[in-house]
């Protein structure tokens, strides 16, 4: 009995250290399971976490490169409400109408300048700040006020500088439409003057450029349709206005105040810009137009007769009276005269006349009061320029005796003295209609 309760006790003993061994073995088993668990689910949040920095980073550089962007396309952004708000706050007027709005671009692109008009507005304002009489005529009650959107972009590796400023021309007016202060905040062109008309390299700046209009502008433009824009040019020396430092030269562009005024200026494109027809002078029916691209020389100079156009003219009211000596009527000759300054002085390039001697009746003298000038009065040595040398016919002579006879122009240049260089016939062009 003894011995059966010995063997009954190890039996047990052994059961019981094999349970507790297994016990030892899952209790192991667990706790290495949970072990690699636990470092499954660090490296999957490390990941995680990776990937969420990686998002938050690219965020941030995408944020970075749009506000970049922002801010290298902000000089562009123009806004014409903000605009008006100003002009309405600055002059005080209790009457802001748009009597035009024009949206078409206009864009000069000169050896990386570009001046670019983005468009124009036409307002006409009433009951405004005493403080505005001045530029209004000397009167509060009525006025007209227009509003250009440029951008002036410098995509040169120097500074540039800005030339005399925009200004508008209308037919009828005496004085030109020049900037006017303190009708907006700040304005495009007083900022420049500002920074000494210098736009630094690289440099893009956009704004407005606001010009006061009388009520006796106010009806010529009215009237008329139309003005002259006179655009700036761009130069690389400060204060310098020659054309061997432009890098654009400026022009003179005639732009519409209504579809009325765009229709007329479409028409008279095709005429040669003399003044006659820059400024508007009158109506134009073209006669006669010729290409010739014939080419004298002399002393190193070298002058081009392009074309030319005869047109009957018709001048305006206001113009009437300087052509009241042609009783029977107008015809224009228009010579197109292109000038290459390879000699050896600078020549004074506005003084370049011409006269035109028909069958054989006396010369007819050009009039310099009908051809533009251009800016600067210089042609230095190496340069070209073209000059539209106007000539007015009576219409009765040129329809009786002149129309199928042969025309000699002679061309006349000057040198920097205003000296007549050349004699008759030095720099002479036959041409027959």
């Amino acid at each position: 009995m003894k011995c059966t309760r010995l063997a009954l006790l190890a039996a047990a003993l052994v059961v019981f250290a094999g349970c507790a061994a297994k016990e030892q073995a899952v209790e192991e088993s667990t706790t290495i399971s949970s072990t690699e668990t636990s470092q499954e689910e660090r490296s999957f949040e490390s990941e995680a976490t990776s990937e969420e920095s990686s998002e938050e980073s690219s965020e941030i550089l995408e944020s970075t490169e749009e506000s970049k962007r922002a801010s290298s396309s902000k000089s562009s952004d123009l806004s014409w409400d903000t605009m008006e708000a100003e002009l309405e706050e600055k002059t005080e007027t209790t009457s802001l109408e748009m009597l035009y709005e024009n949206s078409d671009p206009l864009i000069y692109a000169e050896n990386d300048v570009e001046v670019k008009i983005e468009g124009y507005r036409y307002y006409q304002i009433k009951n405004f700040t005493r403080n505005l009489r001045i530029p209004f005529g000397d009167q509060n009650a009525d006025g007209g006020v227009i509003v250009l959107a440029v951008t002036l972009k410098n995509e040169t590796d120097k500074p540039v500088y800005y030339g005399n400023g925009f200004s508008f021309s209308i037919t009828g007016s005496r004085s030109s439409l020049m900037r006017t202060k303190n009708v907006l905040n700040e304005d495009m062109e007083g900022d420049l003057i500002q920074n000494d008309s210098e736009l630094a390299a690289g440099e893009e700046l956009s704004g407005f450029i606001p010009f006061a209009v009388e009520p006796a502008e106010m009806e010529k433009l009215a009237e008329n349709k139309e003005a002259i824009l006179e655009v700036p040019g761009i130069f690389t020396k400060k204060g310098s206005f020659k054309s061997s430092d432009a890098l654009f030269l400026g022009t003179k562009e005639t732009v519409p105040f209504d579809s009325k005024g765009g229709a007329t200026t479409e028409a008279v494109s095709t005429f040669y810009p003399d003044k006659a027809t820059a400024e508007n002078m009158g109506t134009k029916r073209l006669l006669v137009e010729k290409k010739v691209a014939e080419s004298q020389e002399f002393e190193g100079v070298k002058v081009t007769l392009d074309g030319y156009q005869l047109a009957e003219f018709e001048p305006n009211e206001e113009q009437a009276s300087r052509f009241r000596r042609y009783e029977t009527g107008i015809v224009l000759l228009t010579a197109k005269v292109t000038i290459q300054n390879n000699g050896k002085e600078t020549l004074q390039f506005n003084d370049t006349s011409g006269s035109v001697k028909i069958g054989n009746k006396g010369s007819i003298i050009s009039q310099s009061a009908l051809e533009v000038r251009v800016d600067p009065n210089e042609l230095p040595i190496g340069d070209t320029q073209t000059k539209y040398i106007a000539i007015p016919i009576d219409k009765e002579s040129y329809e009786k005796l002149y129309k199928d006879q042969e025309f000699v122009l002679n061309i006349n240049i000057h040198d920097e003295g205003h000296t007549r260089m050349n004699s008759a016939g030095d720099i002479e062009f036959r041409f027959k209609n």
